[in-house]
């Protein structure tokens, strides 16, 4: 069954929203752009994507280990949205994208983070091991709850924004 799951979400699964400006690019030069997020003004997009890298320790995309260039625009949905990089928090985001688009754009993702951070089915290409049971731990399935609720209020898409253009804007905006 895990090998159908896999099989079947590599045919079907959306195309990942890719920040306009990295289109195509993985490499040196996109991790220093994405360092130099450091330099945005206090409270702005750009510097709460890159104090999100500090706080967790993780290499931004384009660096050794740092993952590839999807993870530009997935990041930057997390910065937005609030939700940790774990997998109640993974949940969440793809239950509030769902919900903002009506399910259209984001479905397969969401189906991908049940399969992976709840039933243990998906394999991970980025080292996350598959777990079981994620909504059974406390506050967890209330999290996702709150999520699709936030998403069913906003307006547009903010997966498919182009983030860097927005860098130095307040994060409230």
């Amino acid at each position: 069954a895990r090998a159908a799951l896999n099989a079947d979400f590599q045919r079907y699964h959306d195309a990942y929203d890719v920040e306009p400006e990295f289109a195509g690019t993985e490499d040196a030069e996109m991790a220093a752009r994405l360092r130099a997020l450091g330099d945005c003004p206090p409270g702005s997009l750009g510097r709460a994507y890159f104090d999100f890298y500090q706080r967790y320790g993780l290499n931004f995309p384009g660096e050794p280990g740092g993952g590839d260039v999807i993870f530009v625009a997935h990041d930057f949905t997390h910065v937005l949205a609030g939700y940790e990089p774990d997998g109640p928090g993974e949940l969440a985001l793809q239950g509030i994208l769902v919900s903002a688009t009506d399910g259209d754009q984001h479905f397969s993702n969401f189906c991908a983070s049940l399969s992976l951070h709840e039933a243990g089915m998906l394999e991970s290409s980025v080292g996350i091991t598959p777990k079981v049971g994620t909504l059974g731990r406390p506050g967890a399935a209330e999290e996702l709850a709150d999520a699709i609720r936030r998403g069913a209020q906003c307006t547009a898409d903010f997966a498919t924004i182009d983030h860097l253009a927005r860098a130095d804007e307040p994060i409230e905006d």
